[in-house]
């Protein structure tokens, strides 16, 4: 699985060797894809889109707006797998907390507190109200290890962070370890309020997520940029949209427009900075990160492919990305 979908099978030449990666890149360039620029065209032709409606012509005139909510409706999680993740990480740390802190509170953030998730989403949780972070080893000792494996461990001053892999679930939890209450609640609480009222924003949120990780520009440890950079990027777009136009193909497409031709900055060849408006707490936000370029590229790219449709009820190109195959790299335009 890559990107929160699962793989399809793979198109085959004319010998019956694979055309694409499942990453939708050639295999030689997992850690550094080329630039959108680089990437040749497609030797064969892509599958249906897995969130076509079945039964309809792959040919059918669809509006922008309207395939944009079937792929994010295809993405995310189902009410009932969100529910069923959450509670099993609740289960699992509230069963090994109680001998060690029995007054600690588990707590779920991100994208599973407000049912935004992807496939491959890992449940991010805090663990507040923790003693000595010494006692994390104690309670993750605690943990079944036919149900959940610690992949990773760290600790610094008063926290301490794992990753947890949940192996009959199949999914992970990153979980973090604080002495009081975390800060990021009332922050949770609004971005949950807006994504329930504006379900354009979610839908353009998730687009904008897949298209991210796509490139790997997704994970602020390597050089991408957060999830909360992103949400920002897509309200600015929800901000520049007018009122009687805030579908998510408008709130993209501004989105795309307003990000896509910003040159960053660059205090050395490793670090850029960009500011965004941050609706949520006020202020600006500065994103920093080595791949940033990377994602504004794409941004650059994907305007041109989003305002050839906003005129046009055809398949959209850009979306093919969400296929294994980067189908929609290959129609970006060139220079």
């Amino acid at each position: 699985m890559y990107g929160g979908y699962p793989a399809l099978p793979r198109p085959l030449d004319a010998s019956g060797h694979p055309v694409w990666s499942d990453h939708g890149l050639s295999s030689a360039e997992d850690d550094d894809p080329p630039s959108l620029d680089s990437v040749s065209t497609p030797r064969a032709r892509a599958p249906p889109r897995p969130w076509h409606p079945a039964g309809e012509p792959e040919d059918r005139a669809v509006p922008l707006a309207e395939e944009l909510r079937a792929v994010h409706a295809h993405l995310v999680l189902s009410d009932e797998e969100t529910a069923r993740r959450t509670y099993k990480v609740k289960q699992a740390l509230g069963a090994a907390l109680a001998p060690v802190w029995p007054k600690a509170d588990v707590v779920v953030y991100g994208s599973y507190a407000f049912n935004a998730a992807l496939r491959t989403s890992a449940v991010d949780v805090v663990v507040e109200k923790c003693g000595d972070v010494e006692h994390i080893l104690d309670v993750l000792a605690r943990l079944n290890p036919s149900e959940c494996v610690v992949d990773d461990l760290t600790k610094g001053g008063r926290t301490g962070a794992a990753k947890l892999r949940f192996v009959k679930g199949g999914f992970r939890a990153a979980v973090a370890f604080v002495p009081g209450r975390s800060s990021g609640r009332h922050a949770a609480k609004q971005i949950g309020a807006l994504l329930a009222h504006r379900p354009a924003v979610r839908e353009a949120f998730t687009i904008a997520r897949v298209l991210a990780l796509q490139v790997r520009c997704a994970d602020p440890t390597t050089g991408g940029v957060s999830s909360y950079a992103l949400l920002q990027m897509v309200i600015a777009g929800l901000a520049a949209a007018p009122a009687g136009d805030q579908d998510a193909a408008a709130v993209l497409t501004r989105c795309f427009a307003r990000f896509g031709h910003v040159r960053v900055t660059a205090a050395d060849e490793a670090v850029t900075s960009l500011v965004v408006p941050d609706a949520l707490a006020g202020g600006a936000l500065h994103v920093r990160g080595s791949r940033l370029p990377r994602l504004l590229a794409l941004f650059k790219n994907s305007e041109y492919l989003l305002e050839k449709q906003l005129t046009r009820c055809t398949p959209t190109p850009l979306l093919g990305v969400v296929d294994p195959y980067g189908a929609a790299f290959a129609a970006c335009p060139r220079g």
